[in-house]
């Protein structure tokens, strides 16, 4: 619902949704983590319990980075970061890359079980790749990717036999083969210049892609994604990049679907 959320405000232009997306993530945020930082599974009346499973992570360390994308709110992408670095640490099986459903703390399991299938919902260890991948981008995080790349292997013979049980791992697969492409629209907040920028951009698919939003107001942001990244002649810009080499940037909406679709060449080789 998060993610949903968040997508609704970035592409319709809505803030309602966006509140809507922050207020949950906030809830989260405050209520469902622990004093060690770990995610919990279920509220109730003020009390919070159970330790959190793979799908409780992933899912939710997705969600944070879309929330940011969305708002260009940094505390969420260092939220998503820590609980991935959790994720990690808890989940990860060193013989394979893969991630158990359960972390080390759940104590006393006869049986750590893992799965790459789809079911309902996407596949926890794919969307803990997905996450791990994107992060990866905005943070500049090796380690993030070789993850994402290890646990996506890890169903590397299975995927492509079953395929229609895979989709978020092919999905995946589709990102670390061909590359993303980063999205870096810099402004004021509530100027028109950068909602025009905006919203052409949220008029177009731009598949294996992440979005970043910055207020110079704000101050000097040490993200790598966004360092360099400034107004042009005062006037808001998008910078189209991959591995954080970028296109001249673009100040006129009526020129951003001619930057985007020189992207998609290289895209989809």
């Amino acid at each position: 619902m998060i993610s949903a959320m968040s997508a609704g405000a970035r592409v319709f232009d809505d803030g309602r949704y966006l509140d809507a997306a922050r207020t949950a993530a906030d809830f989260v945020l405050t209520n469902l983590v622990d004093e060690e930082g770990g995610l919990l599974r279920t509220y109730r009346d003020g009390w919070a319990r159970i330790d959190a499973y793979l799908e409780d992570y992933s899912y939710f360390a997705e969600s944070l980075i879309d929330v940011y994308e969305a708002s260009g709110a940094i505390r969420y992408l260092q939220a998503a970061e820590r609980l991935l670095e959790r994720l990690v640490s808890e989940f990860g099986d060193p013989e394979t890359g893969a991630f158990y459903s359960t972390g080390e703390r759940h104590r006393g399991l006869l049986l750590r079980h893992r799965a790459g299938t789809d079911g309902a919902t996407p596949s926890p260890n794919a969307t803990a790749g997905s996450a791990l991948l994107r992060a990866s981008y905005h943070l500049d995080r090796t380690d993030f990717r070789e993850a994402a790349t290890r646990c996506i292997e890890a169903y590397g013979e299975a995927a492509p036999q079953h395929p229609r049980a895979f989709a978020k791992t092919l999905a995946v697969a589709d990102m670390l083969l061909g590359g993303i492409v980063e999205l870096v629209l810099v402004g004021a907040a509530e100027s028109p210049d950068l909602k025009a920028l905006r919203r052409e951009v949220a008029r177009h698919y731009v598949p294996r892609r992440i979005e970043a939003v910055h207020d110079p107001a704000q101050g000097d942001v040490q993200l790598p994604l966004l360092r360099g990244k400034a107004l042009v002649n005062g006037r808001a810009a998008l910078y189209v990049c991959r591995d954080y080499a970028c296109d001249a940037p673009v100040t006129d909406a009526a020129e951003i679907a001619a930057a985007l679709e020189a992207a998609r060449p290289t895209l989809l080789d």
